[in-house]
């Protein structure tokens, strides 16, 4: 009856619509591959850039970028080196300059106890090395400098 006609007709359909989807499905398999690799590739670069923005953050890059250090402050006070009173705490001077973390002239302290903030890196950005807790950044007039005697010039006698 009627029931098989349509069938039929449905089967031919179906047939023809199979056939015609071979021949273009080739075109469209290359098209969908292409922009399934452009869109995979844009997803791999977002992830990298993603972990590198949190390794930024958490100060665990693998590499941090390094800054260089002034061996004095500006005003001449406060050398690479030197041994500070800086809060009661006592520490010596591994950084002088500028900070990507804040605008001005800071100094970066290796105190001496494990009462700092870091390990010199801040931001992923490596400005000296301490072990973990006993840096801290600080500007120049928060700091004492402790007068280190005897002078390293000899004195000679009369």
């Amino acid at each position: 009856g009627i029931h098989s006609t349509v069938s039929a007709a449905a089967a031919a359909t179906a047939a023809d619509s199979e056939a015609t989807a071979e021949q273009s499905s080739e075109a469209e398999v290359e098209t969908a591959a292409a922009t399934a690799a452009a869109a995979l590739a844009a997803a791999a670069a977002a992830v990298a850039e993603t972990a590198a923005a949190i390794a930024e953050v958490t100060g665990e890059a693998e590499r941090p970028m390094t800054s260089t250090s002034k061996e004095e402050t500006v005003d001449g006070s406060i050398s690479l080196g030197q041994t500070v009173i800086w809060g009661g705490k006592t520490g010596t001077v591994r950084y002088i300059g500028e900070v990507k973390f804040t605008a001005g002239e800071w100094v970066g302290l290796e105190l001496k106890e494990a009462t700092g903030m870091h390990d010199g890196t801040v931001l992923g950005v490596r400005y000296f090395e301490c072990a973990p807790k006993h840096g801290a950044f600080t500007q120049t007039a928060q700091l004492e400098v402790v007068e280190v005697t005897p002078s390293s010039t000899p004195v000679e006698d009369a």
